[in-house]
């Protein structure tokens, strides 16, 4: 995986966009990448990354001089059809190391490597919906998943109607509110759980009690939050 220096275009450069035939993830060595998806802008540092699927137009923005490179996933490998910024742990990045190289013992790395993966990429906070107000709503309840607010009430406090911000949420998330808002405390759950939390500590800080966040959490990702914690460490 050779990595490249970036430097950062003219203003009067012309932007294009890229698309490319397999998941990718932007590997940043040092620097920062700016990329736009869609209605999402996400950065990858050598501290994040960005996963982008097959076939998603994207433009890509380097900050000052950045050191990058793609790291092209398998075929058999697809972690969803959502671009995400996901964190590179210590572990993350010793395992993408053989994947620099080519050759025969490449398949059980990469298969290695997502195994590592796809813990983070389950957890991922849900997507942010596009309507100013209903962006507004869900970064705040991103900051503060234990908040006890109705929709209503969320609502009230931006001068819009439950059922625009209800219909926002569902259009531009492909979730309803409430099924947004259970996604976006039990992401932040796991991100207690990878800090160190129990499980009760986990539960308490998104809002849930501990045997309503085991249940939940287990109907959401398949797994429950004790072995989650687990592998979220490793």
């Amino acid at each position: 995986m050779e990595h490249h220096r970036v430097r950062r275009p003219s203003p009067r450069a012309r932007q294009f966009s890229n698309a490319h035939a397999v998941d990718e993830l932007t590997w940043v060595r040092e620097g920062r990448l700016v990329l736009r998806i869609g209605g999402q802008t996400l950065t990858a540092t050598p501290h994040r990354t960005v996963y982008v699927p097959a076939g998603v137009e994207h433009d890509v923005e380097p900050v000052g001089n950045t050191t990058a490179k793609p790291l092209f996933l398998s075929a058999v490998h697809h972690l969803g059809d959502r671009a995400l910024a996901l964190p590179r742990t210590d572990a993350l990045n010793r395992l993408a190391a053989p994947l620099d190289e080519p050759g025969p013992g490449l398949g059980p790395a990469m298969a290695q490597f997502m195994d590592a993966l796809l813990p983070w990429v389950r957890t991922a906070p849900p997507p942010l919906p596009e309507e100013p107000r209903a962006r507004h709503i869900a970064r705040h309840l991103l900051a503060e998943p234990a908040a006890s607010a109705t929709l209503g009430e969320l609502a009230a406090a931006e001068r819009v109607s439950a059922r625009t911000v209800q219909r926002a949420f569902l259009k531009e998330t492909g979730l309803s509110f409430s099924q947004w808002r259970a996604r976006c405390r039990l992401s932040a759950g796991a991100e207690r759980l990878r800090e160190g939390a129990s499980v009760t500590q986990a539960a308490r800080a998104c809002g849930y009690t501990p045997s309503t966040f085991i249940a939940r959490y287990r109907a959401e990702f398949g797994i429950t939050p004790g072995r989650e914690a687990h592998q979220l460490r490793a």
